[in-house]
């Protein structure tokens, strides 16, 4: 979504994408001061910090603003900009660019309340695993430890040094045949790991 804004940040050229995914016919957006399509939290943004700074520096780079479609309905967008200058310093152009980036933060927000859920039912399942009395471990299919109860520390006290959520068997198991902790492995640790 392409427009141009003059010194005031006054519309004075949007692209025929502008309006088509707006929902605008240009003649209600051309004059119209940018902020006006823009939520109320992202019009007081632009106005009083991202408008000022752009026309100090000359550029803006991914500035996120919400702005309000003629259906009602709210896109999140990143605008970057650029203005170009005549040599006595006053602005001749300036050209910015807004994509659309409404589905990509419905998604983070989406994966972010997932994880938020996935913890939560882990903490729940690890309150429930350390209740039980017996020392119990949980590994994946590639032996990588996922989960243990406190049992389960207090049995390998000697080991806690290795005991971590992804450590393989191997890894966890293998320092304690180097020192003898398994009985029933002396004499054959390799057979006895496999």
């Amino acid at each position: 979504m392409l427009h141009s804004i003059d010194s005031d940040g006054v519309l004075i050229s949007v692209s025929d994408f502008w309006v088509e995914h707006m929902f605008f016919d240009r003649n209600e957006v051309i004059g119209r001061h940018l902020a006006d399509f823009m939520t109320p939290e992202s019009a007081k943004y632009a106005r009083e910090v991202a408008l000022p700074e752009y026309f100090e520096t000359g550029e803006a780079r991914d500035f996120a603003y919400q702005l309000c479609r003629k259906d009602g309905s709210v896109i999140d967008v990143l605008l970057s900009a650029n203005t170009h200058h005549d040599d006595a310093g006053e602005q001749t152009l300036s050209v910015a660019v807004m994509q659309d980036v409404t589905e990509r933060n419905q998604l983070e927000a989406a994966l972010i309340a997932m994880k938020d859920a996935s913890e939560h039912e882990r903490d729940r399942l690890q309150s429930v695993i350390d209740a039980i009395p017996s020392g119990i471990s949980v590994y994946d299919d590639d032996t990588r430890m996922l989960i243990f109860n406190q049992a389960y520390t207090d049995l390998y006290a000697d080991q806690m040094a290795y005991i971590r959520p992804g450590a393989t068997i191997e890894e966890i198991v293998r320092p304690g045949l180097e020192k003898g902790l398994y009985p029933d492995a002396v004499g054959r640790e390799e057979e006895w790991l496999a």
